[in-house]
């Protein structure tokens, strides 16, 4: 089974992480520069590949941090973008670091159960790369 993390950014620079991610799906949103004119210079974008890569990442897991869910919290109420880092070993290692904001943070209280969450979190800058 491959462990899954989602380490969030706070105001002192340290990542705080979350280890009981259930789920984690990518979406690469890829929108091609269009050339219409030559003048425009738009074949220069194309000739470096700089098209609008964006990911969108939903995450749904166990809420095992207070502070985790501050900051999530807050980025969505204000809109702000926060530095993230997703890790997780599949047939390899694959850790992804990058700038987003949360399109959508729901959190499910339940007293029976421990709360869980879901997160959508859209990269604020192209995204070139996957390490």
């Amino acid at each position: 089974m491959s462990k899954l993390q989602l380490k969030i950014k706070d105001h002192d620079n340290n990542f705080i992480v979350l280890n009981n991610i259930r789920n984690l799906r990518f979406t690469l949103r890829n929108n091609r520069e269009e050339v219409k004119d030559i003048s425009s210079f738009g074949w220069r974008k194309v000739l470096d590949c700089a098209g609008s890569r964006h990911i969108t990442i939903k995450i749904n897991g166990i809420l095992d941090s207070v502070l985790a869910d501050e900051l999530l919290r807050n980025s969505a109420v204000l809109n702000s973008n926060n530095d993230y880092e997703i890790s997780f070993n599949a047939k390899e290692k694959i850790r992804l670091r990058l700038r987003c904001s949360v399109e959508l943070y729901e959190r499910y209280y339940d007293p029976v159960t421990f709360d869980s969450f879901t997160v959508v979190l859209t990269s604020a800058e192209v995204v070139n790369a996957f390490h």
